[in-house]
């Protein structure tokens, strides 16, 4: 365990480290580099007094220039040219790049730990609801099978292979109500299934238009549905509770006159509300061994 431990904090550690590290040299990269014409250009950018865009300064500049550079009029309208348009472009640069040089503050760290706590309490509700949905999918699997409920499609196929259709017209009709009903018991499983096994994003794009996390309901049940974990564990389980009812304890209970009755209307068997009870308990009978060591 302490060994475990360790390679837990000293993996935590490095990725830290080389998070750290990436961070930095980002930063770097993208920290604005004056160009040249900005440092030929910077002391009069610097100016703490003067306003380029109120034209009595700009002619006012004119002026200087001219005062202190006489005889170069052709080469002082270009240095004044090229003021005004670096300064636009840097006015511009700075105003695209404002968004990307938000500082953290206290009102902002408040907001992200806000939406870290949403984030948290999702995950954990989604993760509860996984669990409590692996046990009841697999208890549920493994009671019909003790009831001999074989699948919908092979239902459908024993009552065609019966020939229903030729008696009168009262058997005809029961036999019908029967293959539509397995049918579209049949359909909606497929259904169920093919959603269990579906991306997030199609899920999302069946059921909204533009996904955001405004709906923590529909968060929620996106998050079970289309994880993966729920039907995979859920077959997991299954086959655990398939392996312990084959075990020598099982008979030793049977002896004990513990229930092996596995019908939902008798008393001694498994009615629906122990299988979707959120604390699964099934009494005296020897499906409680076999779900708890499970």
């Amino acid at each position: 365990m302490r060994r475990r431990l360790t390679e837990h904090l000293l993996s935590i550690l490095v990725i830290t480290l080389l998070a750290a590290g990436v961070f930095w040299y980002l930063r770097a990269q993208n920290e604005q580099k004056p160009t040249p014409a900005e440092k030929q250009l910077s002391p009069l950018l610097e100016l703490p007094f003067a306003e380029y865009d109120d034209p009595f300064h700009t002619a006012l500049l004119r002026d200087l220039l001219d005062l202190y550079r006489p005889g170069r009029s052709a080469e002082n309208d270009s240095l004044l040219n090229l003021l005004l348009k670096t300064r636009e472009q840097k006015l511009v640069k700075e105003l695209t790049r404002s968004h990307l040089q938000q500082k953290l503050t206290w009102p902002k760290l408040g907001q992200l730990s806000l939406m870290y706590g949403q984030f948290i309490w999702v995950y954990v509700l989604v993760l509860f609801l996984t669990y409590y949905g692996v046990q009841t999918v697999a208890v549920m699997r493994f009671v019909r099978k003790k009831q001999g409920r074989e699948s919908y499609l092979y239902a459908l196929w024993q009552l065609l292979s019966a020939k229903p259709f030729s008696g009168g017209a009262q058997k005809t009709l029961k036999a019908v109500r029967q293959a539509v009903s397995l049918l579209i018991k049949a359909a909606l499983r497929g259904l169920l299934y093919f959603i269990l096994f579906s991306p997030a994003y199609v899920i999302a794009y069946s059921l909204r238009t533009r996904i955001d996390t405004d709906t923590v309901f529909f968060m929620i049940v996106l998050g079970v549905f289309s994880n993966g974990l729920l039907i995979n564990y859920a077959n997991k389980f299954y086959t655990f509770l398939v392996a312990e009812s084959r075990k020598g304890y099982v008979l030793t209970a049977m002896v004990k006159n513990l229930s092996t009755d596995y019908s939902r209307h008798k008393k001694r068997g498994i009615p629906y509300r122990a299988i979707f009870a959120l604390r699964k308990h099934f009494g005296a009978h020897v499906f409680q061994h076999i779900f708890i060591n499970s």
